[in-house]
């Protein structure tokens, strides 16, 4: 590439020059058109004056800062043909940056950090022989008077401009993504990022300012060290006039919930060890006699695993517990009778606190009883002879004051009547068998008399 600061012997026509910021530009007006540059115009003409037609040309731009000279900056170059008036259309902006352009791409030039001007060079046979043919100097176009309004706050009403803090007082709303905006601040089609300055980042949440700008609320992400992070939900508690959050909730990087935690152990932990707070989960339906709550606990998919419960459907109103076994209905394993308080293990139908629709494997069951069968050896009691209870095993086929077969089938017999039952049994037993031990011995005695007897008559 060859540079020449002599002037060439070219008439050439500086028709335009339009600095443009997008981000001033209505949201509509900016996404039909690209505003990233200048728009150069020239006309290209022989020594004569004669526009030349369709001719190939190689320009060259250099912007610069401050003073007039040639050290550092922003250089691009483009290739170009003219029209058949000898006009060509330029982006400065859009064209090729020189490797040496400092900074590197015209999207990096600073225009705020003062006075700027350019160097405009050309080679009318198309190639880099480059021959300077004047100097810009960048002035205000009505864009870029706009945007002169946008640092006096006078472009739209309600934005202030306070150092480098920029704010808005209006009643309105914002929209990123969308023209209709229906919340202060609406985003469609992407995320709200937001990075701290050091191990955490968050988001305050302030519904109330009693202190002036305490939030009420804060949801902050923080570095666990090894590429992770946790999530905590902190909240103001009722009565706290100070700047202070305490930790409601926190998301491990682990996946482990913890509530009332900081350090949960599990995949949902509510509360932490000690202190004399109590902690309730609460499941809740909306009522009515068609819906139930619980905790549904799965294994591989939901055809297996176990069901917990509170059903307010009719006929089946209680406490479930259910087990999934192949079968996603599950099948009820416990249940806790509503107002009856019974409870049923292998059937919904309890008719006693306790019903079990199976066997029992216990190693001691204690009953407690009112009216003990130890009445059966007050003075009192009438022992029935055993003539009289043979007479009536005939009549009846069973023992008296003892429920027949039938009687038990239909209606059951209690654990605790039943040995009240045999008891009662066998203290009679116990007196008759007392009864007639006394006859044993009354006939002994009268056998030994009676053997003295014939002794002595044998001894006449």
């Amino acid at each position: 590439m060859n540079t020449s600061a002599t002037p060439m012997r070219i008439r050439t026509t500086l028709l335009a020059f339009a600095f443009i910021l997008c981000s001033l530009i209505p949201k509509g007006y900016a996404q039909s058109y690209n505003f990233s540059g200048f728009n150069y115009q020239a006309v290209v003409r022989d020594a004569g004056g004669q526009p030349l037609p369709n001719q190939a040309v190689g320009l060259q731009f250099q912007i610069y800062q401050g003073l007039p000279t040639f050290v550092g900056g922003y250089w691009e170059t483009h290739d170009v043909v003219t029209d058949a008036n000898g006009l060509i259309h330029v982006k400065l902006g859009g064209g090729t940056p020189e490797a040496f352009s400092v900074p590197p791409t015209f999207a990096e030039i600073d225009w705020d950090a003062g006075y700027k001007w350019c160097n405009i060079f050309m080679d009318i046979t198309g190639g880099t022989n480059y021959t300077f043919v004047g100097r810009n100097d960048f002035w205000a176009v009505p864009y870029a008077l706009r945007s002169l309004k946008s640092d006096s706050a006078l472009f739209a009403p309600g934005w202030a401009l306070n150092g480098a803090d920029l704010s808005n007082t209006n009643s309105g709303h914002i929209g990123l993504g969308t023209i209709a905006p229906e919340a202060a601040l609406d985003v469609h089609s992407g995320n709200i990022r937001v990075t701290g300055s050091g191990l955490t980042a968050g988001l305050d949440l302030t519904p109330f300012s009693p202190g002036g700008n305490d939030p009420g609320a804060r949801v902050q992400a923080t570095d666990d060290g090894g590429f992770g992070a946790h999530l905590d939900f902190l909240v103001k508690p009722i009565g706290n006039i100070t700047n202070t959050l305490e930790n409601r909730m926190r998301i491990e990087s682990n996946g482990n919930v913890g509530i009332g935690t900081a350090t949960p152990e599990s995949i949902l932990q509510v509360g932490s060890y000690g202190g004399a707070v109590d902690r309730y989960i609460t499941v809740a339906s909306q009522g009515g006699n068609t819906q139930r709550s619980g905790i549904k606990l799965r294994h591989f998919n939901t055809s297996y695993g176990y069901t917990v419960e509170s059903d307010e459907r009719i006929a089946s109103e209680g406490f479930h517990i259910l087990e999934h076994f192949a079968n996603p209905a599950g099948t009820s394993v416990l249940y806790i009778q509503k107002f009856s308080g019974n409870v049923g293990i292998g059937t919904t139908t309890p008719q006693s606190k306790l019903a079990v629709n199976g066997r029992i494997t216990c190693k001691e069951v204690e009953v407690s009883l009112v009216g003990f069968p130890d009445y059966v050896f007050a003075k009192d009691y009438r022992l029935m002879p055993l003539a009289e209870v043979s007479q009536y095993i005939a009549i009846n086929g069973h023992l008296p004051n003892v429920p027949s077969a039938c009687e038990v089938e239909e209606n059951g017999l209690g654990l605790g009547e039943l040995n009240k039952i045999l008891l009662e049994k066998v203290e009679e037993l116990t007196l008759h068998l007392i009864e007639k031990d006394q006859e044993v011995d009354a006939l002994q005695s009268e056998m030994r008399q009676l053997r003295g007897m014939i002794l002595e008559l044998h001894a006449k």
